[in-house]
């Protein structure tokens, strides 16, 4: 019994993203699945949840040949599919998502019984272990929250084979272990789970077994107990990978490029002072809830504050919008490359120049095209973005690459301070080392960085210092040998100011 897959092949035009991808999926089991951004992973998903037609092979469910023409077809088989780029409506509130399609009229023919809609919605939120008001519109949620919602809404129907697509991307810690407990009770009930990562570490915490795909090929298949990391990340990548985090120390001690003193925005953060000299990365360590993104919207002049000052170079300023933060060296590169860093439709070159079109104006107002392609190419070598033809639209290119032209477009301001938050979300671990060194090569320019991710290791390993908040107050300053997993952990979830 299970899912099969035999023989699957897709090809865009002269591209062959699937070339013959046979596996099973057995009832309660587990199944991380790997590979580099353009192995086919997400194609072959969308075969399997019937958002995409295989070209050829064959699919079974429970023995059965089925053929899938939609995502209908594959959720009668109770198959479903979590996407990383959110499908939920922004306008509607969170119980409206999570019944969106009522079949059984359960909440009214022709009138929606909101009361019991809310009740039951707040029941199955608390049975998910989350404490969200099933009342208040998604787009009020944070990106954490949303993402549990987006969860949560899979789970309602009957499933058989769960699908997730980077579904940690936008968690911390906390709703991490939570969001593993669940797939834990969904295993212990028959169901499958599907579980497409870039995180390593979380592959030899959840899964069972393991596939790594690349360029369109099955490359390993084995439980989890027979392989290491290493093993997994070679088989990605093709080759050895010596060093997942090449951290260079650019720290220049005689020379204090940012100070934030006092700052106060309640009820999200109050008296926050800290300091980033030149070429440092300053992380930021904390749970939902801490006040880490009001903080960097704060910085960039998103979020107005209290009280407080913030000083750029020696010169207090007033970052009152994110204009006026541009214009003070403060560039922000946010969680949500798709909703707030990238124009999808637009070319390659149009977002990379997006933020400095005014240093490429002419005499009378026009944009200088030939001079901004001519850095925008220099920007595309420089963060080595892989693209056939700059002119094409940034939603052709790979998540990795995607998020490799945001850092281009903010490079391309010439800041003085780099606001980072989750910078690695979502790419491959391929781009994450590039993005490493993107980031060495921004310290080394004497460019001072602040770095929020929710992936602690890679907290720990790119940070000079790291500041933990806890419900809107710095709690801890770490350097050093103290910069350790357990050390924020302990802060975010437990710790008291010192």
């Amino acid at each position: 019994m299970g899912i099969q897959l035999s023989n699957i092949r897709k090809s865009f035009g002269d591209n062959d993203v699937l070339r013959g991808i046979s596996l099973t999926i057995e009832p309660g089991t587990v199944v991380a699945l790997a590979g580099e951004n353009g192995a086919g992973k997400s194609t072959l998903m969308k075969i399997l949840s019937g958002a995409l037609h295989l070209d050829s092979g064959q699919i079974y469910v429970d023995e059965k040949s089925v053929t899938f023409q939609t995502p209908q077809d594959a959720m009668a088989y109770n198959i479903r599919m979590i996407y990383q780029e959110m499908n939920l409506m922004r306008d509607l509130t969170v119980a409206e998502n999570l019944f969106l399609v009522d079949e059984k009229k359960r909440y009214g023919k022709f009138f929606v019984n909101k009361k019991k809609m809310f009740k039951e919605a707040k029941e199955f939120l608390a049975d998910m272990g989350l404490n969200i008001d099933p009342r208040v519109p998604v787009s009020q949620l944070s990106v954490a929250e949303q993402q549990m919602v987006e969860i949560s809404k899979s789970l309602v129907k009957e499933v058989k084979l769960l699908i997730m697509d980077e579904p940690t991307a936008a968690l911390n810690k906390e709703e991490t272990d939570r969001l593993f407990n669940q797939i834990h009770r969904l295993r212990d009930k028959g169901i499958s789970i599907i579980y497409i990562t870039h995180r390593i570490d979380e592959i030899f915490q959840l899964a069972d077994r393991i596939i790594v795909m690349r360029d369109g090929q099955l490359v390993l298949e084995e439980p989890i107990d027979q392989v290491n990391q290493t093993q997994v990340v070679t088989s990605m990548v093709g080759k050895q990978v010596d060093n997942f985090y090449p951290k260079e120390h650019n720290v220049n001690q005689n020379e204090t490029r940012f100070v934030v003193d006092g700052l106060t925005k309640e009820p999200y953060f109050r008296d926050i002072s800290f300091d980033i000299l030149n070429g440092e990365v300053l992380g930021i360590g904390g749970l939902l809830g801490s006040g880490k993104t009001e903080l960097l919207k704060a910085l960039f002049g998103d979020l107005k504050v209290d009280s407080g000052t913030i000083t750029v170079d020696g010169v207090k300023v007033n970052l009152n919008t994110p204009v006026n933060a541009i214009k003070q060296g403060i560039a922000y590169l946010t969680a949500d490359r798709k909703q707030e860093g990238l124009i999808m439709d637009l070319s390659i070159y149009n977002n990379l120049s997006l933020s400095s079109l005014k240093q490429f104006k002419s005499g009378i107002g026009l944009v200088n095209r030939k001079k901004e392609q001519r850095i925008a190419d220099e920007f595309i070598e420089q963060v080595s973005v892989k693209v056939t033809s700059p002119h094409l639209p940034v939603s052709s290119l790979s998540g990795g690459n995607q998020q490799k032209v945001v850092f281009g477009r903010w490079m391309m301001t010439q800041p003085i301070v780099f606001i980072m938050e989750e910078p690695t979300r979502g790419v491959d671990v391929g781009a994450k080392s590039e993005i490493y060194k993107v980031i060495n090569t921004l310290t080394s320019q004497g460019i001072s960085v602040l770095l929020v991710s929710s992936d602690i290791p890679e907290l720990v390993a790119m940070s000079d210092r790291v500041i933990v908040l806890r419900e809107g107050n710095v709690i801890k300053e770490l350097n050093e040998d103290s910069i350790t997993q357990h050390n924020i952990l302990h802060y975010a979830l437990r710790g008291r100011a010192q």
